[in-house]
């Protein structure tokens, strides 16, 4: 199973993840009754002034969407797994997209995993939130196919007790799909000789 997902991945990153360049960007939905855009985000976070265009691959990791009634618009959430800006250099640092829609929306299709996209976008002062304004998608780069199929190479961790654990990047945890006999568990790990943070988390 796994061997056929990366296949049919890797036919859609060769493919070009995307439609015609140069389409017009669509501009986002603009929620009213908010004083300012960087609204959209509820959480304590300083936004730039100005926004700004960047060129971003989508990471395959989980989206969702915040209901947000009382406001009378959700917020659809993915993030990029890399991205740059007009003449930058790519920057593998994901950055979650706050994406505001009308709550009729059908969000799932509009931002593929491994798809390009140009997206003006208001950039949170330390880079690594952003609200979506407008968007198109365009043909993927060199740069973003490499990262794209080494983002469709399986991490396996291999263990005495649990056998080979498979990176779910759709999760972001570890998986060998029948642990202790159809029992998830937990499995952190540490890392010698490495950063603090590191580890293995499922």
């Amino acid at each position: 199973m796994l061997d056929r997902r990366i296949f049919i991945l890797t036919l859609f990153v060769l493919a070009g993840c995307s439609g015609p360049e140069g389409d017009a960007l669509t501009e986002s939905y603009i929620p009213p009754n908010l004083n300012s855009l960087a609204e959209v985000d509820v959480a304590d976070v300083a936004y730039n002034d100005q926004p700004i265009v960047i060129e971003g691959l989508v990471s395959p990791s989980s989206q969702g969407a915040s209901v947000r009634d009382d406001d009378g618009f959700d917020v659809h959430m993915f993030s990029l797994a890399a991205w740059k800006e007009s003449n930058g250099s790519i920057i593998e640092d994901e950055l979650l997209v706050l994406h505001p829609v009308a709550q009729d929306h059908d969000w799932g299709p509009d931002f593929p995993a491994f798809s390009v996209h140009r997206l003006k976008l208001l950039l949170s002062k330390e880079r690594n939130r952003s609200i979506l304004i407008s968007s198109e998608t365009i043909d993927s780069s060199p740069q973003f196919q490499s990262i794209a199929q080494k983002l469709l190479q399986p991490i396996v961790v291999e263990t005495e007790q649990l056998g080979d654990l498979i990176l779910d990047r759709s999760l972001d945890w570890f998986d060998d799909g029948d642990l202790f006999w159809g029992h998830a568990i937990m499995v952190s790990g540490d890392v010698e000789n490495g950063p603090d943070d590191a580890g293995i988390h499922g």
